[in-house]
């Protein structure tokens, strides 16, 4: 029932305030009272689209708002509130409100939650129905006549289970739909699929290689240079005549001998020592080094050729191994459900038709 009805702002209308009261209520004026004005703004407030300027000379925007009180029982004005989430916390009243600025823009309120203009409308059709000229009428809509025939032969439980079934078997329609490809596409993604599962097993992927290959590709590769370095190297240390090793060790002895005549230089015949063992570990270092380089052509020519086959399998199929790998795991789904795809469309078949035959009954 509409308990309230305010009007502001509104083509002639300042501010009106008008009660209602239970039973039968008349508004009665002589032509040009605004009777029709009312009956316009309550059309509004309805979900009635604008037809014509409707803001008060002078004002920037106009408020039309109705408090109706709802008997609290289950009906389809409940269930449309319920799924909405517009009902209030004890569905005893409900508060409508519509907003129109100078540009004829409008904003719909249920109890003060913004919604689109065609909800308001399908929540006014179970509160208002306006007799007049070029009015609506609900009686007239079929799917208002259905829902009052439902509601009156206690169909509640039927329907909710009806909807079920119906929505159960258009998600299988549209899931055949989606499946439907000719045998020419099939064939294709069946081509596609092997063909890529077949080129990344082939290549026999390893999680960490690339790493790997990172850290022992330079070295091998410069182990020519890395050899003749090390060997001249290690000569400067130790082997070829005059080395640092050779020179350090007269030094010391050179050292020991004015120690021994009562020079005081006991701290660099010190510092000297601890030079040679210092040179005697990188000499051993470096000895260690050139015995370990490997210089292997085929070796270093095989990594590059496996680095060049990881390059190319991450530009196709991803920027790691892991996302390569993930890949092919995702092709081989997709082939075990394009070789499965007839069987599984005749199970649709099955499925659709039994629950049709269900909906049906």
């Amino acid at each position: 029932m509409l308990q309230e009805l305010h009007i502001r702002n509104f083509l002639l209308i300042d501010s009106l305030k008008i009660s209602f009261s239970p039973g039968m209520n008349v508004l009665t004026g002589e032509t040009g009272a605004g009777k029709s004005i009312i009956l316009d703004a309550t059309a509004l407030l309805l979900g009635e689209k604008i037809k014509g300027p409707v803001l008060r000379k002078g004002s920037e925007k106009c408020q039309i708002l109705g408090l109706f009180s709802l008997n609290g029982r289950k009906s389809p004005l409940s269930d449309l509130l319920s799924s909405t989430s517009l009902g209030d916390k004890d569905e005893s009243t409900l508060i409508l409100r519509r907003e129109i600025d100078s540009e004829n823009r409008s904003r719909a309120f249920v109890n003060d939650k913004p919604v689109p203009l065609a909800t308001l409308s399908s929540i006014g059709d179970y509160l208002v129905d306006l007799h007049g000229q070029n009015e609506h009428q609900i009686l007239l809509k079929t799917n208002i006549q259905k829902e009052f025939l439902d509601l009156y032969a206690e169909n509640d439980s039927i329907l909710k289970e009806a909807a079920r079934l119906y929505s159960h078997w258009k998600g299988l329609i549209s899931q055949k739909e989606s499946l439907k490809i000719t045998e020419s596409e099939r064939a294709q993604k069946k081509d596609l699929y092997e063909y890529q599962i077949q080129e990344i097993s082939k290549a026999r992927l390893k999680e960490g290689e690339e790493e790997e290959i990172e850290k022992i590709l330079p070295p091998l590769k410069n182990g020519d240079k890395l050899g003749r370095l090390a060997e001249e190297l290690y000569s400067h240390l130790n082997d070829a005549e005059g080395s640092l090793l050779e020179r350090v060790g007269k030094c010391r002895k050179l050292a020991e001998t004015i120690q021994s005549l009562g020079g005081d230089i006991q701290e660099s015949t010190l510092l000297l020592e601890e030079s040679a063992s210092r040179l005697n570990a990188v000499a051993d270092s470096v000895h260690g080094l050139k015995e370990n380089i490997v210089y292997d052509p085929a070796k270093v020519d095989s990594l590059i050729l496996r680095q060049d086959t990881l390059a190319r399998l991450k530009k196709k199929y991803g920027t790691t191994i892991s996302e390569i790998l993930a890949h092919k795991e995702k092709c081989e789904r997709e082939l075990a459900e394009i070789e499965t795809l007839p069987e599984r469309i005749q199970d649709l078949d099955r499925d659709i038709e039994k629950v049709h035959g269900l909906l049906m009954k």
